[in-house]
């Protein structure tokens, strides 16, 4: 076969740099802690059952501490 007929092909390409963020990491952080106007963003989201979740949690806190404070065991 003669070499002639043959085309060089370079394989050596260098890769793209990639973008700190891409679309859909953009997407994901504007849409994660945005809270809608709507009753039903509110409900669905994380942040507002945290922070229903740490007010029952320091509520029964401050309970546990009244009563003891009150009713404190006697030293014996």
């Amino acid at each position: 076969m003669n070499s002639t007929l043959l085309t060089s092909i370079s394989q050596a390409y260098a890769y793209p740099r990639s973008p700190e963020m891409d679309v859909f990491e953009d997407i994901l952080l504007n849409n994660m802690f945005s809270l809608g106007s709507t009753d039903h963003c509110l409900v669905v989201s994380l942040i507002f059952w945290t922070f229903i979740l740490l007010a029952i949690f320091i509520v029964l806190l401050l309970v546990m501490a009244s009563l003891y404070w009150w009713f404190s065991p006697e030293k014996q």
